[in-house]
């Protein structure tokens, strides 16, 4: 992908976040953010620059600086502008229904990025007896490949643990060889 492209990467529908999953669609959004040089504006590392300021005087023309790397630091005022629009859109056009689910959308993409976090990144009691639950009745299905199974009961571990199971690797790889 070049460093002037314009085009929002998309996840397919059945990936985009619709409320559940939060953890494996975090997981997927920064590193589409990361690949793209847009981690920090939505961790909010990247921190807006100042506006320029024009001389006193009319004749004074501020020339725009020299682009900077899709992957810097410090990027221009106007730079920043664009790509934390730009990260904020890799939000907005990946969450089924942003105002729905709590998505800030009249801010910077850290607020929104934020916000998300805010409102799923949370542990519940029920979150964790629906996880475990869904962990415990995760039987193999006559036909599934062996390798699906497994890839399944890998994310229900990672979601129960967001959830504060604290299964350790040693009970998930003996759950793992028992099959």
């Amino acid at each position: 992908m070049s460093s002037n492209s314009t085009s929002v990467p998309l996840l397919p529908d059945s990936e985009k976040f619709d409320g559940t999953g939060y953890s494996s669609f975090k997981t997927k959004i920064l590193a589409l953010a990361k690949a793209r040089g847009l981690g920090g504006y939505l961790d909010g590392t990247i921190h807006k620059p100042t506006a320029p300021t024009t001389g006193g005087t009319a004749q004074t023309t501020v020339l725009p600086s020299d682009p900077t790397s899709l992957y810097s630091l410090k990027p221009s005022h106007d730079e920043w502008i664009h790509r934390d629009a730009f990260a904020m859109a890799l939000l907005i056009l990946n969450v089924k229904n942003p105002v729905g689910l709590g998505l800030k959308v009249d801010g910077t993409a850290a607020e929104a990025m934020q916000s998300l976090e805010d409102n799923h990144n949370k542990v519940t009691e029920m979150g964790l007896v629906n996880a475990l639950h869904n962990l415990h009745t995760a039987y193999l299905v006559p036909g599934t490949p062996l390798s699906e199974h497994v890839s399944r009961l890998r994310t229900l571990w990672q979601v129960a643990n967001d959830m504060g199971a604290k299964i350790d690797v040693t009970f998930r790889t003996i759950s793992i060889s028992l099959l």
